[in-house]
């Protein structure tokens, strides 16, 4: 019976360790090469830190940080990548990174003091900010030819910059 209730308490503590939520200051470094790669990445709490690169043929990336002064950076390389990035809370810094052709970027933060910048250099992009709250800022900046740029604000106070230029 002891041996019973300490395979239970064991199997207990092991199963609530790896569903709980990720509390503070916690890293994801996702690197991938190659063709039809997918990856998602969430975190909760304060001051993580999520670091996604990409680099080849129809890849796609997904992040979502819930808290406050956490830091997001996506990167993709290559043809026909897409990226979309989630931050709720405060002092969040987000970061979309992407070259090539036929690239997709969604951001999307909702608080006070965030700020979102979306950077893309080829040809056929589309770039997505959406902001809700106080104090926010973005910048979007595309160089190339066929370029979309899509930015919301709602709430007090927030800034919104956005650069295109062709080759």
């Amino acid at each position: 019976m002891k041996r019973l209730i300490i395979a239970a308490s064991t199997a207990a503590l092991l199963l609530a360790g790896s569903i709980s939520a990720a509390s503070a200051a916690n890293h994801v470094v996702i690197e991938q090469y190659g063709r039809g790669n997918g990856n998602a990445a969430a975190q909760y709490g304060e001051m993580n830190y999520n670091h996604v690169l990409q680099n080849g043929q129809l890849n796609s990336g997904r992040s979502v940080q819930r808290g406050y002064n956490n830091f997001l950076n996506m990167y993709q390389a290559g043809t026909n990548q897409a990226a979309g990035a989630s931050q709720w809370g405060n002092d969040n810094y987000g970061v979309i990174g992407q070259e090539g052709v036929n690239h997709s970027a969604a951001l999307t933060q909702t608080g006070i003091n965030n700020i979102a910048g979306i950077a893309q250099f080829g040809s056929n992009h589309t770039a997505t900010t959406d902001q809700a709250g106080s104090n926010n800022a973005a910048a979007t900046i595309q160089v190339g030819d066929g370029q979309v740029a899509n930015t919301r604000q709602v709430g007090d106070g927030n800034m919104s910059i956005v650069v295109q230029g062709g080759m």
